[in-house]
C-alpha cells in the first residue's frame, strides 16, 4: 500500500487493478487523485477521492505517428488545471487539460519516442510550470524551457522549446 497525504488513506494495488505498486507520483486536483504506475507500459490512474473508485486512466497519446504508450512515468505535476506527465523512456512530457475531459493539449519532445532531433528530450525527468513557462529537466543536465502561450490545442504535436537553462 502507499499512503497519500496525511489523512491516513492508503492506495492499494488491488484498488488500481495491478498486482504490485510502482507509484512514482501522486497529485490531487479537485476531487480526483492522479496516481502513476511506473511500469512498462506505464499509466496514470484517476481515482475519485470520495468514493476511492477508479474513474479513468491515461495510458498514452494518439499522434499522427500512431498511438504512443508510456514506457515509463517518473513524475507528474498539476498547475492551473493542466496535468504534466513526464515519461522518462518515452522521452516526452504530455500536457492534459483537466477542465476539458483530460484532453491532450500538447506533447513536449521529438514526438518519435526517441531523444534525438532538434526538439528531443533525453529521458524527461520532471517538469514545473508557471503561468508563462514550462521547465523540463532531462538526463543531459539541462532544462528545456517552453512558453505557455505556444502550448495550445492549435499546436498539439510536439511544441518547440524556447531555449535552455543549465544546472
Amino acid at each position: 500500500t502507499q499512503q497519500y497525504f496525511s489523512n491516513g488513506s492508503f492506495i492499494t494495488a488491488e484498488q488500481l487493478g495491478v498486482e504490485t505498486l510502482a507509484i512514482t507520483a501522486v497529485e490531487r486536483y479537485q476531487d480526483k487523485l492522479f496516481v502513476t504506475q511506473d511500469t512498462n507500459p506505464a499509466f496514470v490512474t484517476i481515482l475519485d477521492v470520495n468514493t476511492k473508485e477508479v474513474i479513468g486512466r491515461i495510458e498514452g497519446v494518439d499522434t499522427p505517428r500512431g498511438y504512443q504508450a508510456y514506457n515509463r512515468i517518473n513524475e507528474i505535476s498539476i498547475t492551473d488545471g493542466r496535468l504534466y506527465v513526464s515519461s522518462l523512456s518515452s522521452n516526452r512530457v504530455d500536457i492534459f487539460d483537466l477542465e476539458n475531459n483530460n484532453e491532450l493539449v500538447v506533447s513536449l519532445g521529438s514526438g518519435t519516442g526517441s531523444w534525438s532531433g532538434s526538439n528531443g528530450l533525453i529521458h524527461a525527468q520532471a517538469s514545473a510550470a508557471t503561468k508563462d513557462y514550462v521547465f523540463v529537466t532531462d538526463a543531459q543536465t539541462r532544462i528545456s524551457v517552453y512558453r505557455q502561450k505556444d502550448l495550445t490545442l492549435d499546436n498539439p504535436n510536439y511544441a518547440k522549446r524556447a531555449g535552455f537553462l543549465t544546472f
